[in-house]
């Protein structure tokens, strides 16, 4: 899992993170500090991909708008 904004996700199972069973799911955390130019902006945009052995990336992306 890679994300342009976040340097350090984590993983319960580590990242890269090993064999998932069909239809299972975990949830890694990342934080991200806003700057200035992020509140100038009025906006952070950001996206995430996810690979895997089995089938292509898969980007989520995801823009939150600043008070």
């Amino acid at each position: 899992m890679t994300d342009p904004l976040v340097s350090g996700i984590s993983c319960p199972s580590g990242n890269p993170m090993g064999s998932l069973p069909a239809g299972a799911t975990e949830t890694c955390t990342g934080s991200y500090t806003i700057t200035a130019a992020n509140i100038t902006a009025g906006q952070v945009t950001n996206t995430a991909t996810a690979t895997s052995d089995e089938t292509g990336p898969v980007d989520a992306s995801d823009t939150v708008s600043l008070p």
